[in-house]
């Protein structure tokens, strides 16, 4: 006999938390009491009037103005719910026409999430120590320390984990919003809810504590390459002339005298002139970024994303039944903003600078036209060297003869550009030895001298024949270091090992012989320029539109506030990174623009 299993449903009873119940004269029946205090109850009214004068002229209503079905979502089984219970708030009114409202509210234990931020960032923040230690280590060996831990070294210890740990929190607590957020409206069963006003509030306060974080690292990067010191190589040979007493034209006697004419410092200007414009040279705009952003969040209604409803629909909302959260806004502002920066990025890369322009490959083509290479020192032993060496022996030359030259070069009748025999490569990493750093501080001390007893233009004067000689004397150091022609001072020619790649930090000693480490890309002496380092401004203008935003709750305010600040700090660090450059370039200000 086959037996039939019947499946009883099961009711569950919907207590109600009336709000107008008073216990000892007191309201305990508010959300934010002691839970352990409530009195639950079966019955609740919605609607009550009663005379407010004898002869019944004009009534009181008393109705259920809120009406909210509150339902708390399991901890340890996804999908499941506790028991539902009601909320009921009473209001006062004499009108007829009353005004109620039901709304469903999901919440889950806080706890959860709590905890879980709180085993992240224990976690990340000791790696971001670790992290930070092993580039104070890498400082200090750029810098020639003789010891790894000393003051300098802490203090440039405390100022990277600033930086870092901005972009601990930028990273971390913009994947949570965005989990959250796209999470919530893609799921079909109830998994997911939004955070709570308390915890919103402090996502938000670490938001704002990022930002602050970034602005101080910005601040550090820029800083360090305003300090860089730049050399331009002039390799260009004086020529020879000769000329007797009378200006008699020239003959064959050899006993007539020689005199040698001075190097044009044209080709220097030039190229000084050209490295000051790549300072400021960008991968992304900010203002295009604005642009774009603001059309698609404002008229094609992408802020609608943000609104806490289920399903990603934008259009067919009315903002005025739902509302966005600090949450939501977060996740969809930073997932547009740095979806068109990569797309910047990526459009300016491997399209404009491929196809269009390509101002890094084409300042290394000019300084080898020009005979000039570049000596960029972003560390007391350490920076980025571009061999701009002509094959051709000079740089000083007409149009028809350079284009001779470059024929030449095109039909491979001539020799390679690259500082290596048989190679082309002309961009290199530096490691310099510590003899190197002294005789360059020894040449340099020479600039800063001055001459007591002279003023007005005499002083001047003075002063540019002595910068003219220091500039001669430094350049003739460099000439012969990068030609092996010093024997106490040499480098040797390497590949970058991968270990030393991911870590950034090297693992050889060149503290008696240096090292010129290939780069295959020659790109890498873009790190002394904005360029390398795109993500500590980019970083930095997502993080305060999205706060500005979240505060104002205008875009184009926020937009407004980031485009005056980060274009006030690109004069000012413009403006600072020209100064240093004509110092340690030894160049005349006149002609630097």
């Amino acid at each position: 006999m086959r037996k039939h299993r019947k499946c009883a449903m099961q009711i569950y009873p919907l207590h109600a938390l009336n709000s107008a119940i008073r216990v000892n004269d007191q309201l305990v029946n508010y959300p934010g009491k002691d839970r352990n205090r409530w009195v639950l109850t079966r019955r609740f009214y919605l609607y009550d009037d009663y005379s407010l004068g004898f002869d019944n002229s004009s009534k009181l209503f008393r109705f259920a103005a809120k009406i909210g079905i509150n339902v708390v979502l399991q901890r340890e089984r996804d999908g499941y719910i506790m028991p539902p219970y009601l909320t009921i708030e009473y209001d006062d009114s004499t009108e007829e026409i009353l005004e109620s409202s039901l709304e469903v509210i999901y919440q889950n234990d806080p706890s959860g999430y709590d905890q879980t931020l709180i085993i992240l960032l224990s976690i990340l923040i000791p790696i971001s120590l670790f992290w930070s230690a092993i580039c104070s280590y890498s400082w200090g060996r750029r810098q020639g320390k003789p010891s790894a831990v000393d003051a300098s070294s802490i203090l440039y210890f405390l100022v990277c984990e600033v930086s870092v740990l901005g972009d601990v929190f930028f990273a971390l607590f913009g994947i949570i919003a965005c989990w959250l957020t796209f999470a919530y409206k893609n799921q079909t069963y109830v998994l997911y809810n939004m955070l709570s006003d308390d915890q919103e509030k402090s996502l938000f306060h670490y938001i704002i504590a990022a930002l602050v974080l970034k602005f101080f690292g910005l601040l550090f990067t820029m800083g360090a390459l305003v300090f860089q010191e730049t050399f331009f190589i002039d390799w260009e040979r004086q020529k020879l002339k000769q000329s007797d007493e009378q200006g008699m034209p020239l003959s064959r006697d050899l006993m007539k005298s020689t005199e040698a004419e001075p190097v044009v410092i044209w080709r220097t200007y030039l190229i000084a002139n050209e490295w000051n414009e790549l300072q400021q040279y960008r991968k992304s705009s900010l203002a295009l970024q604005a642009v774009v952003m603001i059309v698609l969040m404002e008229y094609f209604q992408f802020k609608n994303y943000a609104l806490v409803e289920p399903e990603f629909n934008r259009n067919d909302v009315d903002p005025t039944t739902t509302h966005s959260s600090v949450v939501s806004t977060l996740a969809v502002t930073v997932f547009i903003y740095l979806s068109l920066a990569l797309i910047q990025v990526v459009v300016k890369v491997l399209i404009v600078e491929r196809i269009v322009t390509d101002p890094f490959h084409n300042f290394v083509d000019l300084c080898s036209v020009a005979n000039i290479s570049v000596l960029s020192l972003t560390h007391s032993l350490y920076g980025y060297y571009i061999h701009g060496r002509s094959v051709h022996g000079k740089g000083d030359a007409g149009m028809g003869e350079m284009n001779e030259f470059l024929q030449r070069e095109r039909n491979n009748l001539c020799g390679f550009r690259g500082l290596e025999p048989g190679s082309e490569l002309q961009t290199f990493t530096v490691n310099l030895p510590s003899l190197f750093r002294s005789k360059y501080d020894e040449i340099a001390a020479l600039s800063k001298q001055t001459t007591s007893g002279v003023v007005g233009h005499e002083a001047i004067t003075s002063k540019m024949n002595a910068t003219v000689e220091v500039h001669n004397q430094m350049n003739s150091f460099m000439k012969k270091f990068v030609d092996h022609s010093i024997s106490d001072i040499e480098y040797i020619v390497r590949d970058r090992p991968v270990l030393e790649a991911v870590l950034d930090m090297e693992m050889s000693d060149s503290s008696v012989v240096g090292t010129f480490t290939r780069d295959p890309a020659e790109i890498a002496y873009s790190k002394c320029f904005v360029y390398g380092n795109e993500w500590a401004w980019t970083s930095f203008e997502c993080l305060a539109v999205c706060v500005f935003y979240i505060w104002s709750g205008s875009l184009h305010l926020a937009f407004f506030i980031i485009y005056v600040i980060s274009h006030a700090l690109r004069v000012i660090f413009g403006y600072l990174c020209t100064n240093h450059l004509i110092k340690t370039s030894l160049v005349d200000q006149r002609f630097l623009c």
